[in-house]
């Protein structure tokens, strides 16, 4: 997981956000529970243009963190999805 997260992190700096998105799905393959990554993954989806994903991510975050868990998500992932999907 740590190299999946050194990966998206040099395509982030490429602007290669296509890709972070790919390597961001893998990441959350493995740990269906890392906020941060869904987090990353709502970014990547703006930066495409891409909102109904990063309302469908947000939502898949909230599913598996929230129903499965039991724990309510970050304030941070709440506030992030308002703004990117502010106008």
């Amino acid at each position: 997981l740590d190299t999946l997260s050194r990966i998206m992190k040099n395509l982030e700096k490429r602007g290669d956000y296509r890709k972070c998105i790919e390597y961001a799905k893998k990441y959350l393959k493995r740990d269906t529970y890392a906020e941060n990554i869904y987090q990353q993954l709502m970014k990547y989806y703006s930066k495409t243009g891409n909102t109904i994903m990063v309302h469908k991510t947000f939502e898949s975050c909230k599913e598996n963190i929230v129903n499965d868990l039991k724990c309510p998500i970050s304030k941070e992932t709440e506030e992030l999805y308002r703004r990117l999907l502010s106008p």
